[in-house]
Formats: structure tokens, C-alpha cells, sequence
């Protein structure tokens, strides 16, 4: 019946649970149809393998029907892909962005993706100077990419999502700190490892080195500026301190306490960069 005319066979392709994947990716390969293709790609779960080899037709109506079915399962790949081949069709990026269960890193590609759209068309449409532009718009991305990495918390997901953001440049200095200023460690210490080319495990064993030998070797490794180490050493420690007494991030006044402790460790010490640091703590919790 998978095999009759459509008017028979669609319905079985989309609703038959009799059919397990091996006769659906049999029925893939020996057939052109697209509308079969559709039927299989609508089914209430279809399985990874399915969903890369449909992927693979490059149909952007298949893919789209694939991304509206939450019950399709979408590799990593596979989101990196689709965002790659369609970034400017908005319906399909925002069905991918409605999703249930998005990889970190595949909503932070995205929203590059989406931002570098967004700024070619700011460009042309108000004839605006490039380089203020991208200023205004790098300023949203970090603010949008660091409420991103509040909510990312496996580590396998940090790790993804620092990896694709180092690969892409934008692993910045700033946002490296936004995120310890909000008391996310595992950010910090996924980043730093990633810049130094060490294990996490590593990186954290350093950082946590009370002795502060540690922090500075994996610092100096890291490519961080040197003029903020101090201030950086500082924040760390405030935001520690805080975590000992239990105190976490999100809770009120929560950024206004960093500043107390970072003031108190920087009492009677000539701090470089500490107003900066000061306004990043400000900043973040906005």
C-alpha cells in the first residue's frame, strides 16, 4: 500500500505505525516523489536517520515540513545546515527558533545568521554609516547571546556553544567577563580552557588554585589581556566570595553585592580597568 498511488499511499506513509525505518528509508530510495517524501517527513516521530536523509533531497519544502514537525528529530548538523542554506527565510527560521529542544549553539548560530541579515538591510535602507551599525547591532548580539548562556547550563551544551563562538570570532573578552559578572563559572571556565587548548577539567583545577598561580598560567595561556588580569582576579574572587555565602546569581541586589566585595579586594590597590569592570558588573545584570 506504501507503494500504490498517492491517494493511497500518502496516508500509510504519514500514519502507518506498521512501518519501521528500514522499509521508510527503503521507500526513500526508490522513489523521486516529493510528496511522498512530505508524507514521511509529517510523521508524528521520525527518527535521525530518516530526518539526514531527507535533509540530504536539499528541498526547502521537505526541510521545512521537517523543522514544523516537532516530532522530527534534527541533528546538530543538521540544524548547522539548514540555517546555513536558508538563513533568510523567515518562516522556516522561525519555525527552527519555536522548537522544543534547540541546541545552545544552533540558537546562537541562528541569531548570527539573523543579526548579519538584519544589518544589510538596516544598511540599505537608511543609508547608514557601516561601521556605527555594526557597533549598535554587535552591542545587541552580545546582549542577546549573553541571556543565552544564562540559560545554558550541561556542560556538553556550554562546550558546543563555546566552541561554535570561538570558531566564529565572537568568544569576545567582553563577554567572557559579562558572563562571571553573572556568576556563571561554567561559562568562564569552558571559555577559558577553550582559549588555552586545555580540558575543561584542567581549566577548572587552575582557575580554582587558591594559591592564584593557577588562574594566572591558564590567564597568560588564554590570550586575555594582561592590563585585566587584576581587575579579572578580583571580579573572580567577589563572585566566589558570594557563592560561598550562598549568595546566587539572579537573586536582588546580586550585581550591587559584586561590587561591594570587588571594592573591598580593591581597597588601597591601584586596579587597572576597574571602572570598566565595574560598568561591565552593571551592565550584565541589566
Amino acid at each position: 500500500m506504501a507503494r500504490d498511488v498517492e491517494e493511497v499511499a500518502l496516508p500509510i506513509l504519514q500514519h502507518s505505525q506498521v512501518l519501521d525505518d528500514k522499509d521508510l528509508l527503503e521507500l526513500i530510495n526508490h522513489t523521486q516523489d516529493v510528496s511522498r517524501y512530505l508524507a514521511i517527513s509529517r510523521r508524528e516521530r521520525v527518527s535521525l536517520t530518516l530526518s539526514d536523509t531527507l535533509l540530504a533531497k536539499n528541498s526547502e519544502e521537505i526541510i521545512s515540513s521537517l523543522v514544523a514537525n516537532n516530532g522530527a528529530e534534527i541533528s546538530q548538523d543538521g540544524f548547522a545546515k539548514i540555517i546555513e542554506l536558508y538563513p533568510h527565510n523567515d518562516r522556516m527560521m522561525q519555525a527552527l527558533g519555536d522548537r522544543a529542544h534547540v541546541p545552545a549553539a544552533i540558537i546562537e548560530k541562528m541569531m548570527d545568521k539573523v543579526s548579519a541579515s538584519l544589518v544589510a538591510r538596516l544598511k540599505e535602507k537608511y543609508k547608514l554609516a557601516g561601521k556605527t551599525i555594526d557597533v549598535e547591532i554587535d552591542m545587541i548580539r552580545e546582549s542577546e547571546t549573553l541571556k543565552l548562556v544564562q540559560i545554558t547550563h550541561a556542560q556538553e551544551d556550554v562546550d558546543n556553544l563555546v566552541s561554535q563562538m570561538q570558531a566564529s570570532n565572537r568568544l569576545t573578552p567582553s563577554l567572557i567577563l559579562s558572563a562571571l559578572c553573572q556568576g556563571n563559572f561554567c561559562f568562564f571556565e569552558t571559555s577559558l580552557a577553550q582559549l588555552s587548548g586545555i580540558p575543561v577539567s584542567s581549566a577548572r583545577a587552575l582557575i580554582n588554585d587558591r594559591g592564584q598561580l593557577g588562574f594566572r598560567a591558564i590567564y597568560n595561556k588564554s590570550g586575555l589581556k594582561d592590563s585585566m588580569f587584576s581587575a579579572i582576579r578580583i571580579l573572580l574572587n567577589a563572585v566566589r566570595d558570594l557563592d560561598t555565602n550562598n549568595i546566587k546569581p539572579g537573586s536582588p541586589g546580586y550585581a550591587d553585592r559584586i561590587v561591594e566585595r570587588i571594592s573591598q579586594y580593591a581597597e588601597g590597590e591601584r586596579v587597572e580597568n576597574l571602572p570598566y569592570l565595574i560598568a561591565l558588573v552593571h551592565q550584565a545584570a541589566l
